[in-house]
């Protein structure tokens, strides 16, 4: 993992889709550029959390501490716990059914373009939540993503990277694996003839239509043009792309979900400058939308005033 190459990837990425919210390159162009970059300068990814010791999440940083060490556990407590922690992993390979009481969601995480590797099952504070892995299939290239935490709700339309949610102290319930451990950690050969074998099994998704593993998934491009479909009405009005990422992070994606904010609540949101906010306002003004003042801010001034009198 490369810090710098991940960061100076990113502000290209925001670049290009700047220039597609604009107008002035095209969705595929977008894709295109996108996918380029990201082939081009590489770096890797930000670590996500990985199920480590009681179940909490361990963030694999490329760095090594070096300072005074805790206590070391006897070595057959660790042993114990080793044992303990381990999640039970059901192989479910396609037409092979699942144990009783186990969920299948397989037909329900077929994709276009997408080799599904299989999902893990926990349990925190929330509830019940899943992690789906998938593989790009069409690219000519073994690369895999996770969907982040989401509910059971969600399955159905769940893409690669959808959720930034990754929760610690969470309970192992089970993975399951419909791909075999060798398609990801064997030789490339292995994954091509696995693909081929999907095709020729003619797999099908919930909807009953034949999946197309041919078709060329790219993660950055399908999540930025999933992004700008679930923003369309803000893009529609060319709002900033920063504006744009802080609203979506706080779900809202619509005209009407915007006017429920004040000016005084969009200048309060981190990362956007007065520059930023003031050409954000302009920009709804011209609209034709008109955001309302704090009330709050405003009852406090008047009260100030009767009480100078």
């Amino acid at each position: 993992m490369d810090l710098q190459k991940i960061r100076v990837r990113k502000d290209l990425e925001r670049m290009v889709i700047n220039y597609r919210i604009r107008g002035d390159i095209s969705e595929d162009q977008c894709a295109q550029i996108c996918d380029y970059i990201d082939r081009t300068i590489g770096g890797g990814f930000y670590p996500r959390p990985a199920q480590g010791k009681q179940g909490r999440a361990v963030i694999p940083f490329p760095a090594t501490y070096t300072g005074l060490q805790q206590e070391e556990k006897p070595e057959k407590e660790t042993e114990i716990q080793e044992k303990e922690e381990e999640p039970p992993t059901i192989y479910a390979p396609y037409g092979e059914p699942l144990p009783e009481g186990v969920q299948d969601f397989r037909e329900v995480l077929q994709r276009d373009g997408l080799a599904l590797i299989g999902w893990r099952v926990r349990s925190g504070k929330e509830g019940i939540l899943y992690n789906v892995l998938w593989a790009q299939s069409g690219t000519g290239a073994r690369i895999t993503r996770w969907s982040g935490l989401v509910r059971e709700e969600d399955m159905a339309h769940v893409m690669p990277e959808d959720s930034d949610y990754w929760a610690d102290r969470l309970k192992v319930i089970y993975d399951i694996d419909v791909a075999p451990d060798s398609i990801l950690s064997g030789p490339f050969s292995n994954y091509k003839a696995y693909i081929e074998a999907l095709k020729n099994a003619e797999i099908r998704n919930s909807a009953g239509e034949k999946v197309n593993f041919d078709y060329k998934f790219i993660f950055a491009a399908e999540k930025q043009n999933r992004f700008l479909t679930r923003n369309k009405e803000l893009v529609d009005i060319r709002i900033p792309t920063r504006v744009l990422t802080c609203l979506d992070e706080r779900e809202i994606h619509t005209i009407k979900g915007l006017q429920r904010l004040t000016v005084q609540e969009i200048r309060k949101i981190k990362n956007l400058g007065p520059a930023t906010v003031n050409d954000t306002i302009a920009i709804l003004k011209k609209a034709g939308i008109t955001l309302q003042e704090e009330k709050r801010e405003c009852e406090e001034d008047q009260g100030q005033l009767l009480l100078e009198f």
